[in-house]
């Protein structure tokens, strides 16, 4: 299976702090992100018209490790735009998406072949994993599942926390 990891960025200006968030972002995730044997990591930069600089600097962490991301520009029609684009660029040659915001830096390894064959194991119930910060202040309920061996939680949508 292949999971395309799909960065969505944008930067005004190379000096621009979110320059430096982003390549933070895409250093850990080219570290930490895994897959077993037999499973494929692709790469997409889902740009938002960023100073042409920022790209480059982005591209130049891929190319040193000989990787050669696909890329999309939303021409600053905003972060749904520049999702929709993306996901159209990737769509017919990928199994999974991860979105992945430029702010965002990865703590650990994350191994995503399991995540990916517990949705397959599903069936169809499971069509999306959220990774992260789950935050509450109102009562929140779920049903824990197990698929391949892993456990996962789907939240209740009529729990007093919405989310």
């Amino acid at each position: 299976m292949r999971v395309t990891v799909m960065l969505l960025t944008w930067s005004p200006d190379i000096e621009h702090d979110r320059t430096d968030y982003a390549e933070r972002t895409v250093e850990a995730a080219l570290d930490q992100l895994k897959v077993n044997d037999g499973d494929e990591i692709a790469w997409h930069i889902a740009d938002d018209d960023s100073d042409p600089r920022h790209v480059a600097a982005l591209m130049a962490h891929f190319q040193y490790r000989g990787i050669a991301p696909t890329l999309s520009n939303a021409d600053r029609g905003g972060y749904g735009r520049s999702y929709n684009l993306a996901t159209q660029v990737i769509h017919d040659r990928t199994d999974y998406v991860l979105p992945l915001e430029d702010d965002w830096i990865l703590q650990r390894d994350l191994n995503l072949s399991p995540l990916m064959h517990a949705i397959e194991a599903s069936e169809g119930f499971m069509r999306s994993i959220r990774l992260g910060y789950l935050g509450w202040t109102n009562y929140l309920r779920g049903t824990f599942y197990q698929f391949a061996g892993e456990k996962f939680v789907m939240l209740d949508p009529d729990s007093p926390q919405q989310h």
